[in-house]
């Protein structure tokens, strides 16, 4: 998948002046919405499905360098594992989409399959497992 390219916002930082580790989970979400299309996937497709809901079973990150609010930064979405009822996606954050440029922070987020009824895990759907098959 292409990297996408956010801005940092003001609101994104703490008070010592960079950006508020939490929000880095924000952004990586917002990443992976809008790289759904590059893979044949629609946003209704993963976040509106009436039978299926995939909520974060864990994540983790790793901070190599501050971010500063006020400028713009490239965030890469690499599906990592594909199982049978769950996703791992790890999000690259780089000054530019360059893998030449300085890896910023890494994050990893495992998100699991369920039924949205029952809340039990579920089998991924064929259309979404085939959208992040990894080679």
């Amino acid at each position: 998948m292409e990297a996408v390219e956010l801005f940092v916002h003001f609101d994104d930082g703490d008070p010592a002046g960079i950006v508020f580790f939490g929000h880095y989970f924000r952004m990586a979400h917002r990443a992976l919405e809008l790289s759904l299309p590059q893979v044949g996937l629609e946003w209704k497709d993963f976040f509106q499905s009436a039978t299926v809901g995939f909520p974060v079973r864990h994540s983790e990150a790793q901070y190599h360098r501050p971010l500063l609010p006020g400028a713009p930064v490239s965030v890469k979405v690499i599906p990592e594992k594909v199982g049978e009822s769950s996703l791992t996606f790890r999000y690259e954050f780089r000054k530019e989409s360059s893998v030449d440029s300085d890896l910023l922070a890494e994050l990893r987020v495992v998100h699991v399959c369920v039924d949205v009824k029952s809340l039990k895990k579920a089998p991924l759907p064929e259309k979404i497992k085939s959208a992040f098959v990894v080679s």
